[in-house]
């Protein structure tokens, strides 16, 4: 939503008002052209881009490091596993109702109440009942990023599945330049319940991008003979024996930065490439092998293009694209703010021979004149953000209609022979505008694809940056939507905010990228979260007393409100200092609220401090105005600007704050170059503003986090995001003295990879004693103790079953009772208790012996169980030896009873166990079983 582009290429953030994208120079690698130093099209403006930069580049070299992902993925997975220290019961709290952001997903031709769909940080998932519940059946450390899926279609072959992986314009899950690098394509052979790396297209220099399959547009099969397509960057690959070999079949060679594929039922495939040094436009072939271009004369200056074959006539083609700028094939629109770009719609008509329009074997109709580039209000009109958000699909049964994507879904009812047939049904409200824009109801904006029921086609899919919707008629003169993410945790957190104060206090907010602020009053699983604020979720609080809220979006805008009892909001009113504008503002601003008395609220802009001193008596009444005369500015850092050596200067600021608890009214002020402050009397006419020791302070660093003892304001954690640093200190004296305590999480005893980037920090208060959390980009740790004395504190990796690998960009605490929320950028928020004043949640997994059957088999076993509670649900098979000879994750269950299968022809016959387990409690339950061939 709200994503401008700049005047060359088109940034893609939610709500920002500033767009920038890098493409980087392209070299040759072993002998194909690869980009070096490639840096991704990310969805950022500007302000975010800067703001991700600060947080991770290596301070000695100014960049993020390439291919980061893959070498901190290889440090976990040689992580030792020791004593591995858990809550009572990590569970996944959610949003529950809130989709993240999904490019695709595909729909069983056998069972179409069956779809797989892929998010682009929160892995793959699947339904069996409609999208009624969700089950994430890709691995918890696995790759977390698709872009496109796929099923064989050939009669016999429809359990081979196909995930392709690697967004590479978009993607924000590490932030600019530590983007999700593409592992190739994944093949599932049993229906989508377990799905594997293929080898074939796996395995690019974690250094940085060295293979085109590290980055993925679309992978289509074949129905006539189930060959595979691939289309990635710079190359269309093609795979005739399931996946395990590729051939670049077209477009061998090129820096094709924009890539797709389509195949029609009879196997004519099309490619499509962007501009590049080498072979741009369409293309055309009827064996997959040989490819004739079909690109009409003068075609240039494109980018993205998408592709879709008629369903009711395979002589048509349609061919949607961003183009760089205007020429006779593309015709000018605007976003919301009024900048251009340009796009353009072909239809192709195959009519003989090899399909060249040069020779008479085809013919192209321009149809762009024709697009929605017209309307009532600035979010009405088609824009795709540079390629970003942008589909096409026509109705199977009706050549006629035809839906295209952008920021907004459109229906055109006359194949788009006119414009005056244009319907927007989807994205933005019809004719919203700032500043209270609204969006299409039970929609979202930003759309990546649309899929059709083979039952009844009115029946279409949406998917898109908030996750999927459902319509029971698309061709409605008002279409009205369902969400079927329900389940699908896959949203990308920036904050999440708790009552710190009272035992037992369910409330939580949580800030999303793309999703706006998401506010729940009940932890039960399948509770529905409000959103009362739009935006780039950002800082938040939750009032002790309950009587008010404060949270906060993008560049600084911040809200007081008050919610009803279903988490609606009633009232609000905008807190944030008249006088400031949002390019003062870091992209996401922190802020905090004094433990002690809620009327002291902290700010920091840029290199100042401002104090609130009456927050609690502020009116709510719905004034939208800054806040004025009520703000004051308590102090300034001294922290010097970063000149780098092009003489690029980065601006000091405060990044991050932290308020005490005992004794009150002390902050600590970390900022984007090392320094950390340490303030007295804060709540005063004149704090005192401290700077500490930089001993032993990288230089040049991001402080992200800082917690402080809830006892003792002298004993305080810090984190440094950046790659290349050593993240973690602690002091016991206030700042005169740091002491390294990253230990094993930066251990140079694991030569496979490179240590974690650490996003945030926690301190709880536990009846025996401490307990302390790093939350890094490869999951959640934490110790029972700092050593102070040497660095060797031993971090142990938090529910390695399910929180896995996620980045945790946030962490809260409650020491009354032990609650601990850690918020996750692809699959939500995870909670648990560390204290005995809740008991834990039991899985309670019990097999059925009346439903395992038949008994003994010599194949298929069914089985059957039941969990009292949520629990990452592990089988085993065991041989009367106790050696394991066949293991299988059932991924995440809620509460409830399941019926399964496996196939067990490929053992022996004989006496086995199977066993049934809980990842994360070891529980679990086991029946012998017979085998006999």
């Amino acid at each position: 939503m709200l994503k401008q582009p700049s005047p060359q290429y088109k940034t893609l953030s939610l709500l920002s008002l500033i767009g920038l994208l890098l493409f980087i120079a392209f070299q040759l690698v072993q002998s194909i052209q690869l980009p070096q130093g490639f840096t991704i099209a990310t969805d950022e403006s500007s302000a975010k881009k800067q703001w991700e930069k600060e947080m991770l580049q290596d301070p000695t070299t100014g960049t993020i490091p390439e291919g980061i992902r893959y070498k901190e993925l290889a440090f976990l997975n040689n992580y030792p596993r020791t004593a591995n220290k858990r809550g009572n019961d990590w569970r996944l709290r959610g949003p529950w109702n809130v989709g993240g952001r999904t490019r695709s997903m595909a729909i069983d031709i056998l069972d179409e109440n069956h779809f797989i769909a892929g998010a682009v940080s929160g892995g793959l998932w699947q339904t069996k009942d409609g999208g009624q519940t969700w089950k994430k059946v890709s691995a918890p450390n696995g790759h977390p990023g698709f872009v496109s899926i796929a099923q064989d279609k050939r009669p016999g072959y429809e359990k081979i599945w196909y995930a392709l992986s690697g967004e590479i314009y978009g993607t924000s899950a590490s932030g600019t330049g530590a983007f999700f690098l593409g592992d190739g394509a994944f093949r599932s052979l049993d229906n989508g319940e377990t799905w594997q790396s293929l080898g074939a297209t796996a395995g690019g220099n974690a250094d940085g991008f060295s293979v085109n399959f590290q980055g993925g547009w679309r992978i289509v099969t074949s129905p006539a003979d189930g060959a595979v397509y691939m289309a990635t960057y710079g190359s269309v690959y093609r795979s005739v024996d399931s996946g395990n070999s590729w051939t670049a079949v077209v477009g061998n060679g090129n820096t094709s930065y924009f890539t797709d594929v389509a195949v029609s039922k009879s196997g004519i495939a099309y490619a499509a490439f962007s501009q590049s040094n080498g072979t741009p436009g369409f293309y055309r072939s009827i064996d997959g092998i040989n490819w004739t271009n079909i690109t009409p004369a003068n075609f240039t200056e494109n980018n993205r293009s998408v592709i879709e074959i008629d369903p009711n006539n395979e002589n048509i083609v349609y061919f949607l694209t961003e183009m760089e700028k205007t020429s006779p094939y593309a015709v000018g629109t605007a976003n919301y703010e009024g900048v251009l770009e340009y796009v353009s719609l072909l239809r192709y008509t195959y009519q003989n021979g090899n399909g060249s329009p040069t020779s008479g074997g085809g013919r192209y109709d321009n149809l762009s004149a024709n697009l929605p580039t017209t309307g009532i209000g600035p979010f009405d009109l088609f824009n795709c953000q540079g390629g970003y958000d942008l589909c096409i699909r026509v109705l199977p049964g009706n050549s006629n209609i035809i839906f295209i994507g952008g920021t907004n879904l459109y229906r055109n009812t006359n194949a788009f022979n006119t414009a005056t047939s244009n319907k927007q049904i989807g994205g933005y409200g019809v004719g919203t505008a700032l500043p209270f824009f609204t969006i299409y109801p039970n929609h979202h904006p930003d759309q990546h694809d649309v899929y059709f029921s083979a039952s009844n086609p009115k029946i279409i899919f949406s998917v898109s940056d908030g996750g999927i919707k459902k319509t029971n008629d698309a061709l409605a003169s008002t279409v009205n939507w369902q969400d079927i993410s329900l389940g699908y945790v896959t949203t990308q957190c920036y904050t999440v905010n708790i009552d710190e104060k009272n035992k037992g206090d369910k409330r939580m907010m949580v800030g999303l990228q793309d999703n706006g602020n998401f506010v729940t009053l009940n932890d039960h699983p399948q509770q529905a979260w409000r959103m009362p604020v739009n935006g780039d979720g950002a800082f938040g609080y939750i009032s002790g007393t309950n009587d008010f809220w404060v949270t906060s979006i993008q560049l600084g805008r911040i809200v007081k409100m008050k919610l009803d009892d279903r988490g609606n909001m009633v009232r609000r009113r905008r807190i944030d200092p008249a006088g400031k504008s949002k390019n003062d503002y870091a992209f996401i601003n922190p802020f905090c609220v004094d433990p002690n008395d809620e009327n002291f609220m902290y700010l920091p802009i840029g290199r100042k401090l401002y104090r609130l001193d009456n927050l609690t008596q502020i009116p709510i009444n719905n004034n939208y105005s800054q806040l004025a005369d009520a703000w004051k500015e308590i102090g300034e850092i001294s922290t010097a600007n970063i000149v780098s050596s092009n003489n690029d200067t980065t601006y000091a600021r405060i990044s991050c704050l932290a308020a005490s608890n005992s004794p009150a009214n002390i902050l600590y002020l970390g900022t984007n170059n090392q320094e950390i402050y340490r303030v007295e009397n804060a709540n005063s006419a004149n704090p005192v503003f401290i700077k500490t020791s930089t001993l032993r302070l990288p230089p040049r660093a991001n402080v992200n986090d800082i917690a402080i003892d809830p006892d003792d304001a002298n004993k305080v954690l810090v984190c440094y995001s950046n790659y290349g640093v050593q993240s973690l200190v602690y002091s016991t004296d206030g700042g005169q003295n740091w002491y390294f305590a990253g230990g094993t999480l930066e251990s140079s005893n694991n030569p496979s990879g490179s240590p974690a980037s650490v996003r945030s920090v926690a301190i709880l208060k536990t009846a025996n004693g401490r307990k302390y959390f790093a939350g890094t980009s490869i999951g959640l740790f934490s110790t029972d103790s700092i050593n102070t004395q040497i660095n060797l504190t031993d971090w142990a990796q938090e529910s390695p079953g399910l929180i896995g690998a996620n980045i945790v960009t946030d962490i809260k605490v409650r020491h009354q009772d032990g609650f601990v929320a850690a918020a996750t950028h692809g699959n939500g928020v995870f909670e648990s208790y560390y204290t005995s004043v809740q008991q834990p949640v039991t899985s309670a997994i019990q097999l059925i012996a009346n439903a395992i059957y038949p008994i003994p088999t010599s194949g298929e076993l069914n089985y059957a169980f039941t969990t009292g509670g949520e629990a990452n649900i592990l089988l085993q098979i065991m041989n009367m030896s106790g050696q394991l000879v066949y293991r299988k994750s059932l991924g995440l269950h809620i509460a409830g009873s399941f019926n399964y299968s496996v196939n067990l022809s490929h053992l022996r016959s004989g006496m086995y166990f199977l066993g049934l387990f809980d990842a994360d409690r070891n529980q679990g339950a086991v029946q012998k079983i017979m085998i006999a061939h």
